[in-house]
Protein backbone atom coordinates (compact mmCIF):
# COMPACT_ATOMS: atom_id res chain seq x y z
CA UNK A 1 0.00 0.00 0.00
CA UNK A 2 1.23 3.67 -1.18
CA UNK A 3 1.25 6.18 0.92
CA UNK A 4 -1.46 8.19 -0.79
CA UNK A 5 -3.52 5.30 -0.42
CA UNK A 6 -3.00 4.69 3.30
CA UNK A 7 -4.05 8.67 3.98
CA UNK A 8 -7.52 7.98 2.66
CA UNK A 9 -8.03 5.27 4.22
CA UNK A 10 -7.29 7.00 7.24
CA UNK A 11 -9.47 10.04 6.19
CA UNK A 12 -6.28 12.42 6.03
CA UNK A 13 -4.98 14.77 3.43
CA UNK A 14 -1.16 14.53 4.38
CA UNK A 15 0.82 12.91 6.83
CA UNK A 16 1.97 16.33 8.24
CA UNK A 17 -1.26 17.21 9.51
CA UNK A 18 -1.63 14.53 12.13
CA UNK A 19 1.29 13.40 15.14
CA UNK A 20 2.62 10.07 16.00
CA UNK A 21 0.07 9.51 18.87
CA UNK A 22 -2.76 11.32 16.85
CA UNK A 23 -2.11 8.66 14.36
CA UNK A 24 -1.92 5.89 16.61
CA UNK A 25 -5.47 6.93 18.72
CA UNK A 26 -6.52 7.03 15.06
CA UNK A 27 -5.95 3.42 14.21
CA UNK A 28 -7.11 2.30 17.48
CA UNK A 29 -10.62 3.66 16.84
CA UNK A 30 -10.36 2.49 13.31
CA UNK A 31 -9.28 -0.98 14.43
CA UNK A 32 -12.43 -1.07 17.22
CA UNK A 33 -14.63 -0.70 13.85
CA UNK A 34 -13.17 -2.88 11.68
CA UNK A 35 -12.79 -5.73 13.72
CA UNK A 36 -14.04 -8.56 12.92
CA UNK A 37 -15.79 -9.60 15.82
CA UNK A 38 -17.48 -6.05 15.64
CA UNK A 39 -19.02 -6.53 12.06
CA UNK A 40 -15.85 -5.73 10.19
CA UNK A 41 -13.96 -7.90 7.94
CA UNK A 42 -10.48 -9.73 8.16
CA UNK A 43 -9.56 -8.15 4.59
CA UNK A 44 -10.59 -4.47 6.11
CA UNK A 45 -8.54 -5.10 9.31
CA UNK A 46 -5.51 -6.02 7.28
CA UNK A 47 -6.05 -3.39 5.24
CA UNK A 48 -6.21 -0.83 7.86
CA UNK A 49 -2.89 -2.53 9.73
CA UNK A 50 -0.99 -2.18 6.62
CA UNK A 51 -2.17 1.42 6.35
CA UNK A 52 -1.44 2.25 9.61
CA UNK A 53 2.37 0.64 9.04
CA UNK A 54 2.57 3.13 5.82
CA UNK A 55 1.64 6.26 8.01
CA UNK A 56 3.88 5.46 11.27
CA UNK A 57 6.83 4.49 9.23
CA UNK A 58 6.35 8.16 7.32
CA UNK A 59 5.25 9.94 10.60
CA UNK A 60 7.96 9.11 12.20
CA UNK A 61 10.43 10.31 9.43
CA UNK A 62 9.23 13.75 9.98
CA UNK A 63 10.18 16.15 13.30
CA UNK A 64 7.10 15.89 16.32
CA UNK A 65 4.89 18.57 16.38
CA UNK A 66 4.67 21.21 18.73
CA UNK A 67 2.41 19.69 21.21
CA UNK A 68 2.43 16.26 20.46
CA UNK A 69 4.29 16.30 23.94
CA UNK A 70 0.89 16.99 25.52
CA UNK A 71 -0.88 14.60 23.23
CA UNK A 72 1.18 11.98 24.35
CA UNK A 73 0.05 12.43 27.82
CA UNK A 74 -3.88 12.29 26.93
CA UNK A 75 -2.81 9.00 25.52
CA UNK A 76 -2.11 7.78 29.16
CA UNK A 77 -5.68 8.41 29.96
CA UNK A 78 -6.34 5.36 27.58
CA UNK A 79 -4.16 2.66 29.55
CA UNK A 80 -5.72 1.14 32.24
CA UNK A 81 -4.56 0.62 36.01
CA UNK A 82 -2.11 -2.77 34.84
CA UNK A 83 -0.20 -0.74 32.01
CA UNK A 84 -0.11 2.05 34.10
CA UNK A 85 1.65 0.76 36.70
CA UNK A 86 3.94 -1.03 34.25
CA UNK A 87 4.98 2.30 32.66
CA UNK A 88 5.59 3.88 35.07
CA UNK A 89 7.53 0.97 36.83
CA UNK A 90 9.38 0.51 33.51
CA UNK A 91 10.34 4.33 33.35
CA UNK A 92 11.11 4.58 36.64
CA UNK A 93 13.73 1.69 36.39
CA UNK A 94 14.97 3.70 33.17
CA UNK A 95 15.86 6.50 35.43
CA UNK A 96 17.49 5.00 37.51
CA UNK A 97 19.84 3.23 35.90
CA UNK A 98 20.48 6.50 33.79
CA UNK A 99 20.83 8.26 37.39
CA UNK A 100 23.49 5.50 38.32
CA UNK A 101 25.46 6.19 35.02
CA UNK A 102 25.59 10.07 35.02
CA UNK A 103 26.48 9.59 38.63
CA UNK A 104 29.76 7.04 38.23
CA UNK A 105 30.10 9.36 34.98
CA UNK A 106 30.70 12.71 37.84
CA UNK A 107 32.70 10.75 40.48
CA UNK A 108 35.06 9.68 37.49
CA UNK A 109 34.84 13.21 36.39
CA UNK A 110 35.74 14.13 39.91
CA UNK A 111 38.66 11.62 40.57
CA UNK A 112 40.08 12.83 37.29
CA UNK A 113 40.03 16.39 38.40
CA UNK A 114 41.28 15.76 42.02
CA UNK A 115 44.38 13.58 40.78
CA UNK A 116 45.31 16.33 38.44
CA UNK A 117 45.34 18.92 40.97
CA UNK A 118 47.71 16.74 42.53
CA UNK A 119 50.03 16.11 39.72
CA UNK A 120 50.16 19.90 39.06
CA UNK A 121 50.57 21.06 42.76
CA UNK A 122 53.32 18.19 43.26
CA UNK A 123 54.80 20.09 39.55
CA UNK A 124 55.15 23.48 40.95
CA UNK A 125 56.52 22.39 44.03
CA UNK A 126 58.93 20.64 42.39
CA UNK A 127 59.88 23.60 39.77
CA UNK A 128 60.04 26.35 43.00
CA UNK A 129 62.73 23.43 45.01
CA UNK A 130 64.57 23.44 41.38
CA UNK A 131 64.42 26.96 41.20
CA UNK A 132 65.24 27.90 44.29
CA UNK A 133 68.47 25.23 44.48
CA UNK A 134 69.33 26.91 41.38
CA UNK A 135 69.35 30.27 42.75
CA UNK A 136 70.99 28.69 45.54
CA UNK A 137 73.93 27.79 43.48
CA UNK A 138 74.19 31.04 41.73
CA UNK A 139 74.73 32.92 45.16
CA UNK A 140 77.45 30.32 45.82
CA UNK A 141 79.17 30.88 42.79
CA UNK A 142 79.19 34.68 42.94
CA UNK A 143 80.34 34.79 46.50
CA UNK A 144 83.14 32.60 45.86
CA UNK A 145 84.01 34.76 43.26
CA UNK A 146 84.11 37.98 44.76
CA UNK A 147 86.33 36.06 47.67
CA UNK A 148 89.09 35.28 45.58
CA UNK A 149 88.61 38.85 43.98
CA UNK A 150 88.59 40.23 47.52
CA UNK A 151 91.33 37.78 48.05
CA UNK A 152 89.33 36.19 51.27
CA UNK A 153 90.04 33.06 50.41
CA UNK A 154 90.90 29.98 53.09
CA UNK A 155 93.88 29.32 50.75
CA UNK A 156 95.36 32.75 50.30
CA UNK A 157 94.91 33.37 54.01
CA UNK A 158 96.99 30.62 54.87
CA UNK A 159 99.66 30.81 51.54
CA UNK A 160 99.73 34.69 51.85
CA UNK A 161 101.70 35.01 48.69
CA UNK A 162 98.78 34.06 46.50
CA UNK A 163 97.69 36.63 43.71
CA UNK A 164 94.02 37.93 44.14
CA UNK A 165 91.69 37.56 41.31
CA UNK A 166 91.92 40.31 38.83
CA UNK A 167 88.91 42.61 37.68
CA UNK A 168 89.00 41.03 34.76
CA UNK A 169 89.14 37.43 35.48
CA UNK A 170 86.09 38.45 37.68
CA UNK A 171 84.02 39.79 34.99
CA UNK A 172 85.22 37.14 32.60
CA UNK A 173 84.15 34.36 35.05
CA UNK A 174 81.19 36.30 36.61
CA UNK A 175 79.39 36.14 32.98
CA UNK A 176 80.23 33.10 32.03
CA UNK A 177 78.23 31.99 35.08
CA UNK A 178 75.74 33.94 34.71
CA UNK A 179 75.35 32.87 31.56
CA UNK A 180 75.83 29.29 32.31
CA UNK A 181 72.59 29.72 34.89
CA UNK A 182 70.67 31.42 32.70
CA UNK A 183 70.27 28.73 30.25
CA UNK A 184 70.03 26.58 32.98
CA UNK A 185 67.23 28.66 34.48
CA UNK A 186 65.53 28.79 30.89
CA UNK A 187 65.95 25.18 30.18
CA UNK A 188 64.21 24.65 33.69
CA UNK A 189 61.43 26.74 32.83
CA UNK A 190 60.53 25.19 29.23
CA UNK A 191 60.71 21.85 31.12
CA UNK A 192 58.10 22.89 33.46
CA UNK A 193 55.92 24.48 30.97
CA UNK A 194 55.85 21.26 28.55
CA UNK A 195 55.02 18.87 31.59
CA UNK A 196 52.05 21.24 32.73
CA UNK A 197 50.41 20.80 28.95
CA UNK A 198 51.17 16.97 29.05
CA UNK A 199 49.50 17.05 32.46
CA UNK A 200 46.44 18.90 31.61
CA UNK A 201 46.57 17.55 28.03
CA UNK A 202 46.27 14.08 29.84
CA UNK A 203 43.76 15.47 32.43
CA UNK A 204 41.69 17.04 29.40
CA UNK A 205 41.81 14.37 27.46
CA UNK A 206 41.19 11.60 30.58
CA UNK A 207 37.71 14.12 31.34
CA UNK A 208 36.66 13.80 27.49
CA UNK A 209 36.69 9.78 27.51
CA UNK A 210 34.56 9.56 31.19
CA UNK A 211 32.02 12.21 29.45
CA UNK A 212 31.59 9.94 26.51
CA UNK A 213 31.12 6.72 28.48
CA UNK A 214 28.47 8.59 30.90
CA UNK A 215 26.04 9.75 27.86
CA UNK A 216 22.92 8.16 28.25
Amino acid sequence: MDLQAALIYFGLEKIEDVTLPELKAIYRRLAKEKHPDQGGSNTEFVSLRKAFVVLKNEREKISPKAGEAVIVTSELAELNKDELLSKYHKDTVNLQNQLQVYEKSIADQQTILTNLQDQVKDLVNGFNAEKANLQNSVKTDIEKLEKQLNGETFWRRIFFFMPRMSSQEFWNQYNQKIQYYSELNNQLDTNFFKQMLGTYGEGLNGLKEKIGKGKV
